[in-house]
């Protein structure tokens, strides 16, 4: 039997829920839950977990021909009911990299609240100003075109998926990607969303790891701390 995208899509998140596990699964036994360093990858875990119960919903209505009929007494949907449809999976596939990546960016801002207290002015400017600190503190320059990449495509979200600004290109992973003055990016394909986030998972990791944060005492997460 043929699988549906849709499956296709559910296996790759549950690869990305492992590979979360796993980091967690690692650095849990080391702090406790209301540290930084664990609920960096538990935020990333939660969104993931949303994520795949998204597209687990979807897979039991919208590919379903018997949901079709007992919704709108027809075996398939129309011209109308497609163009909702391809709504709904551009408006999802950008939400869900939009809180992804929020949640890292407001776990970065407190992480320099917390270990650079001299720098905390930092925290409160624009999430470039914060990355950029931060790998750069930490030697993980690597990751900033992968920040930038994403940043700039979750940016587009304000602009019905339109770049308004000057014309640039950003090179990750040894591909080009263009994003031309008031035009829709044309890249944004759940092969390339999936990969991202496997992209961000791989630098939350190297981020906790990295021996400058791993060798600090307790990080409070302000979140977790507040509702303890």
């Amino acid at each position: 039997m043929t699988m549906k995208p849709e499956e296709k899509i559910v296996l790759q998140i549950e690869a990305l829920l492992s590979k979360c596990k796993r980091s967690y699964d690692e650095i849990k036994p080391k702090y406790p839950a209301d540290d930084l360093r664990s609920s960096i990858i538990a935020a990333a875990g939660n969104i993931l977990h949303s994520y795949h119960t998204f597209m687990c919903m979807t897979l039991d209505t919208v590919t379903e021909k018997k949901w079709w009929e007992t919704s709108f007494g027809q075996g398939k949907p129309n011209l109308n009911d497609l163009s909702a449809l391809k709504n709904i999976d551009g408006m999802i596939k950008h939400a869900f990299l939009v809180f992804f990546l929020s949640r890292i960016e407001w776990s970065m801002r407190k992480f320099i609240i917390e270990v650079f207290p001299e720098e905390s002015d930092r925290s409160s400017g624009p999430f470039k100003q914060v990355y950029d600190f931060l790998f750069k503190k930490l030697g993980m320059e690597k990751y900033i075109p992968l920040y930038d990449l994403c940043r700039t495509i979750r940016n587009t979200m304000h602009n019905n998926g339109h770049y308004i600004y000057k014309s640039k290109e950003i090179e990750w992973n040894g591909k080009v990607f263009q994003f031309k003055h008031m035009q829709p990016i044309e890249f944004f394909y759940y092969e390339l969303a999936l990969g991202l986030y496997s992209d961000l998972l791989d630098s939350i990791d190297t981020f906790v790891n990295n021996k400058f944060i791993a060798d600090l005492q307790h990080v409070p997460d302000i979140d977790q701390s507040e509702n303890a």
